[in-house]
């Protein structure tokens, strides 16, 4: 008879999924008006408010969904290895600190939705490959 361990769920995938799908959905739906560039007294009025909505909540995005890319792109860089996650972290960084600075000079409103995407879709595919490789092993 052959005894095999039961692969737990690893539920910290699934809240870091959470968090992404959330705040992607929020930031997008935040987003709209600035995507058709609708000039409204009340839009224009309450833009900063929005600004600083989305800001808030991109950072629990890049921080903590986004954690486990800039942990393995240290990991990589310090056994001196280039791997995809060292990319991935560079282009999160990338877009957060261009946003932030964007959206405090009150120069537009970044690429939060982008940013927040892009970890969404990474962190959706690393769930369902999980699932792949517990359905082919078991």
């Amino acid at each position: 008879m052959l005894s095999r361990k039961i692969q737990k769920t690893d539920r910290s995938l699934i809240y870091k999924l959470g968090v992404a799908s959330f705040a992607f959905g929020n930031i997008m739906f935040l987003y709209f008006p600035e995507y058709f560039d609708i000039n409204e007294f009340w839009l224009d009025k309450f833009k900063p408010v929005f600004r600083g909505l989305m800001f808030a909540f991109a950072v629990p995005v890049a921080f903590y969904s986004g954690s486990d890319y800039f942990i393995s792109a240290y990991k990589g860089l310090r056994s001196k290895i280039l791997n995809i996650d060292v990319l991935i972290a560079i282009g999160i960084s990338v877009l957060f600190i261009l946003s932030a600075v964007e959206i405090l000079m009150d120069w537009g409103t970044g690429f939060l939705d982008s940013m927040s995407g892009l970890i969404f879709f990474l962190l959706l595919g690393k769930f369902f490959q999980q699932k792949n490789i517990r359905l082919l092993v078991f």
